[in-house]
């Protein structure tokens, strides 16, 4: 059993039924089954080991490696338009992962700059809380 890197650096174990449904979702998308004779292909693709270079070292099975080889798939089989669906998928989800990163990133900054902010101000986060209840209760 091979184990894949996560876009996070993680590792998991190999699950085929995660590629199954991501091409399946992609062929729904485009109100198609997957032909039995694509989904044999599909999985006889993903019927190895991790794959090694030259020299005999492991050569890491990526979450993107694993979409472009379905992507590759579903473009010499002929299936263009789940190919686009596909595509299209990929793409929207990493521009959500972007904009969760960045949104991220933007609420760590205000909290550390609201914590040093307090921190001058007051000494326990209680204090802050308790005039912060007195200010919106006194209004």
């Amino acid at each position: 059993m091979m184990k894949v890197i996560k876009r996070d650096g993680t590792k998991e174990w190999f699950n085929y039924s995660k590629i199954y449904d991501a091409v399946n979702a992609a062929f729904k998308e485009c109100k198609q089954e997957i032909p039995e004779s694509f989904a044999k292909e599909l999985e006889q693709s993903f019927k190895f080991d991790n794959p090694r270079d030259e020299k005999g070292k492991l050569i890491p099975l990526t979450i993107e490696s694993i979409q472009d080889r379905i992507e590759n798939l579903l473009y010499d089989g002929g299936y263009k338009d789940v190919y686009r669906a596909f595509m299209l998928y990929r793409y929207e989800h990493k521009l959500t992962r972007e904009y969760v990163k960045t949104q991220k990133e933007f609420i760590k900054k205000y909290v550390e700059a609201t914590y040093e902010y307090m921190s001058l101000e007051y000494k326990t986060f209680e204090e802050y809380l308790l005039e912060a209840d007195e200010i919106i209760y006194a209004t």
